[in-house]
């Protein structure tokens, strides 16, 4: 018996020394995140290209003053938590867009609680409807929603077809593979979104 303590006590040893040893590796493993975030520079670069300026300094300063988070905490393997996040920074700035072209002094109010209660599909809709955003812009506020939903509510079913598993995926493993979900074409669309949004808000300026 003492025989068998000890082995445990060993083995709890090395699953509690590998267990930190891998979240250093995640915090510190330079290669890990530099190799995602190199990805995701080149993409940025063909998205927004140098030779249009304008576009592309508008993405920048939208992506440093609202994504910069969303893109560390993607990089370094947590596309989970980013794209979530990128949805909500959405949802919000879609609600206060819409905020600005629908409500009068007097009833701002009640058009917020009104508003606070759609998705971010629904307010993609009315933002089309009002010509602040193109029909491909709704389109990816439902891709990217119907995404984060089945992250944040770990839907493993719907998980396994948005990324295209097995059917026999074991439902953990299905965890492992949104980790390492590719991130930058959610986070290319979300910073395009936001563009639009902004010139929208500069033309009624």
């Amino acid at each position: 018996m003492v025989v068998n303590l000890e082995f445990k006590e060993e083995l709890m040893g090395d699953f509690y020394e590998d267990t930190f040893e891998e979240i250093r590796v995640l915090l510190f493993g330079r290669e890990i995140w530099e190799k995602s975030l190199k990805a995701f520079h080149e993409a940025f670069d063909k998205k927004f290209p140098k030779d249009s300026p304008e576009e592309r300094g508008a993405a920048l300063g939208l992506m440093w003053s609202l994504f910069t988070e969303v893109i560390v905490m993607s990089s370094m393997g947590f596309s989970r938590g980013g794209i979530i996040e990128a949805q909500a920074i959405l949802e919000e700035y879609s609600r206060r867009e819409l905020l600005h072209h629908v409500a009068s002094s007097s009833g701002r109010e009640i058009v917020d609680d009104v508003l606070s209660k759609q998705s971010l599909m629904a307010l993609a809709r009315y933002l089309e409807t009002l010509g602040a955003l193109s029909k491909k812009d709704v389109e990816f506020s439902g891709k990217l929603s119907e995404f984060r939903n089945s992250l944040a509510h770990r839907n493993v079913k719907s998980m396994k077809r948005l990324m295209k598993l097995p059917v026999d995926v074991h439902p953990l493993n299905v965890w492992v593979a949104a980790a390492r979900a590719d991130w930058i074409p959610y986070q290319l669309g979300c910073i395009m979104y936001m563009m639009h949004l902004s010139r929208c808000s500069a033309r009624k300026g």
